[in-house]
């Protein structure tokens, strides 16, 4: 299988892709009444702005079609993806809704926080259902890697769900190693699962 990698765009339909990747926490954070998750992520990452914006994801390409996706940024750009998510959540929920989606957008910080001075951080990332097991995620991030390392970052770094092996064997497979356990703060009864912090040292260019 060929693939190649670009910037993500705002036409790019990648909803499903970027909820396959932490579908409890989306569900915990954004769904309201009828409004998905699903729905509200369209949203921000057509914006551009904010954790879920296009404009910080890699799109793997096989065949002319989005196969995976994946967000990488650094500490610097946390900031300002913070003031965009909770602008675009004020744009999409309305200011009577905002603050109660902001409240429980904000215990995501118990288990993704600000990535540490000199490494990339790794999010949502997503690959289509009859893509798994192809290699599409390890390309993914390899691709990402590579360039993290040209640009002289030291670290790659991410948090996998702990009710996801599989997951963890890949990191663990791209040399990954676990760090610490982080607990989710959210309500108990919310079904989100609590994270493992990893890294993959990748020194300097």
């Amino acid at each position: 299988m060929d693939l190649t990698f670009r910037a993500a765009l705002a036409a790019d339909e990648c909803r499903d892709l970027l909820y396959s990747s932490a579908p409890e926490l989306y569900d915990y954070m954004f769904a309201r009444g009828k409004i998905t998750a699903q729905d509200y992520i369209a949203h921000e990452f057509r914006s551009g702005a904010g954790f879920i914006g296009h404009t910080i994801h890699t799109a793997a390409i096989a065949d002319g079609e989005i196969v995976g996706v994946g967000a990488f940024y650094t500490r610097d750009q946390y900031p300002a993806l913070q003031l965009g998510s909770a602008y675009e959540i004020l744009r999409f929920y309305g200011f009577l809704r905002m603050s109660s989606v902001l409240r429980q957008a904000s215990h995501a910080g118990s288990v993704i926080r600000r990535p540490r001075p000199g490494s990339v951080y790794i999010a949502n990332l997503g690959v289509r259902a009859d893509m798994r097991g192809h290699g599409v995620g390890s390309a993914l991030i390899e691709h990402e890697t590579a360039k993290a390392k040209a640009a002289g970052f030291e670290k790659m770094a991410l948090d996998v769900a702990d009710n996801n092996p599989r997951a963890q064997a890949l990191y663990r497979r791209l040399g990954f190693t676990f760090v610490k356990e982080k607990r989710f703060e959210g309500r108990e009864d919310s079904g989100v699962p609590n994270a493992k912090f990893m890294e993959l040292s990748i020194g300097a260019p």
